[in-house]
């Protein structure tokens, strides 16, 4: 059993010592864009790690994987060092929601970006979720030395960043993100977690408020109202400026 997890716990270090960044902004209709970037220390590669697990980590194979994809349309992507990290970052846009998790299945970011999905509740709010799952590696809840692998897993991945920037189309009503991550007047919430962190599931939500389809029929109406008014004035004073005739 030991053995067993001292090799996951490898694996888990090999192929998950990374940072990510994300902004995603989102539409009502589940269409948005997305631009993400993954980070690589640097000192990982040239060894047994560029030679396995980290072959993939390469701009241009990383487009591969979103190239043809139902509902993704590539945008742009950039290779650059900062930090001591290696990063490759894709702007993407997405005709849904589906569609991106689709594109995931089968990616290297699948981890990364998890399971998203936007409903509504019983009121006509939006909720929007993301699930991240597990990582391999992680110790299971009832092994006697869950503390203690919890307690390494801190201290190695502590320092490993994700971090997540959703902006919402409408009003955040209540969110499970810290309220100095929330900013109300952008309708924009940011989560920051460690990988170390990732050793359990991890949930990110947020309830917005859905377009108001009768708003914008009152600003139509309005505005209609106010040009037959003002057509209407215009016409009078036409009137009143034309002399009569005997």
């Amino acid at each position: 059993m030991k053995k067993y997890f001292l090799a996951a716990l490898l694996l888990f270090v090999l192929s998950s010592c990374i940072d990510y960044q994300e902004k995603m902004k989102l539409n009502y209709d589940g269409s948005g864009t997305i631009t993400f970037a993954v980070g690589v220390n640097q000192s990982l590669f040239g060894g047994i790690a560029d030679s396995s697990n980290f072959k993939d980590f390469d701009e241009s194979k990383i487009k591969e994987q979103y190239s043809g994809k139902k509902g993704i349309k590539f945008l742009g992507s950039r290779t650059y060092t900062q930090d001591g990290n290696k990063w490759v970052e894709i702007n993407l846009s997405f005709e849904s929601l589906q569609a991106l998790n689709e594109a995931n299945k089968d990616s290297m970011q699948q981890g990364m970006m998890g399971t998203i999905n936007l409903s509504e509740d019983a009121i006509g709010n939006m909720v929007f979720t993301r699930k991240l799952l597990a990582k391999p590696g992680s110790a299971e809840k009832d092994s006697a030395g869950s503390e203690v692998a919890n307690g390494m897993m801190q201290m190695m991945f502590g320092n490993y960043k994700w971090k997540y920037e959703l902006t919402l189309p409408g009003k955040i009503i209540s969110t499970n993100a810290a309220q100095n991550d929330v900013d109300y007047k952008t309708n924009t919430v940011k989560w920051t977690m460690s990988l170390a962190s990732l050793a359990s599931a991890q949930e990110m939500t947020v309830t917005f408020e859905k377009a108001s389809k009768v708003n914008l029929t009152l600003v139509i109406l309005g505005v209609l109202i106010v040009m037959i008014l003002a057509g209407f004035f215009i016409y009078r004073i036409k009137r009143s400026s034309t002399p009569e005739t005997n």
